[in-house]
């Protein structure tokens, strides 16, 4: 699981968008996007969305549990959420709304959802294995995530300090307000997290550039590992 590699892999869909003239970089999203309009949204462009200055690093509402899961659900709760500053005039991480914002634009121009596109335009071609969301006949490949547990005497993240004192400020809820968002949960492998969901080998395709053979092929295949970092609390090194 590669965590916030995976917004790396959404750019590049993106880019290669607009490099076939189907994206523009200072375009308003409802161009491609109609509903997105209203409360400000009508001024957030592409670009602002890449560089993290879209002023959406969150859903304020409560996510329904599985919400992570639902595609549809979650852009629309972003298409109706109030910026939480005027687009383009401040900077804050966009932790794993970039993946959806970014991903409804690439499904709404290209027919195809970010990770099929991913799979098609730039996976596959390469020999790569790595998914923005995995087929359930993959998941015996991944390596459960292992949580961080502190340790006597550790110190938490300002961050994470900041999360627990206010579970309603902007950074619990562009972290937690998820949906119970549990990456070890067969939903959340198979959903595609565009932010922070994406899963590939541990090792490289072969010289050839084909990708490695399935497990049941050669039982030498490289397994798509998990990763010793936590989600969230108790140390927040997002």
């Amino acid at each position: 699981l590669t965590f916030s590699n995976t917004k790396a892999a959404t750019a590049i869909c993106v880019h290669l968008l607009i490099e076939r003239g189907m994206l523009e970089l200072d375009a308003p999203l409802t161009r491609y996007w109609p509903e997105f309009g209203g409360e400000g949204r009508e001024n957030i462009t592409v670009r602002m969305c890449l560089n993290h200055t879209a002023g959406l690093p969150a859903i304020q509402p409560d996510v329904k549990d599985g919400g992570f899961a639902d595609w549809d659900y979650m852009t629309g709760q972003l298409a109706q959420q109030t910026p939480f500053w005027e687009p383009g005039t401040q900077t804050g991480y966009h932790m794993f709304t970039f993946g959806w914002l970014l991903g409804e634009l690439v499904r709404r121009v290209s027919g195809r959802s970010l990770g099929a596109f991913f799979a098609e335009e730039i996976a596959q071609p390469l020999g790569l294995d790595f998914h923005i969301g995995l087929s359930d006949d993959q998941h015996v490949r991944v390596s459960p995530i292992a949580f961080h547990k502190m340790k006597p005497g550790e110190e938490m993240s300002s961050f994470m300090k900041a999360i627990l004192l206010d579970t309603q400020s902007m950074q619990a809820r562009a972290l937690l307000n998820l949906g119970n968002l549990n990456y070890n949960d067969p939903r959340a492998m198979r959903a595609e997290i565009g932010a922070a969901g994406g899963i590939g080998a541990s090792r490289p395709a072969s010289p050839n550039g084909s990708p490695p053979p399935p497990p049941d092929a050669d039982a030498d295949a490289p397994a798509i590992v998990g990763a010793s970092r936590p989600l969230g609390p108790p140390n927040g090194s997002l």
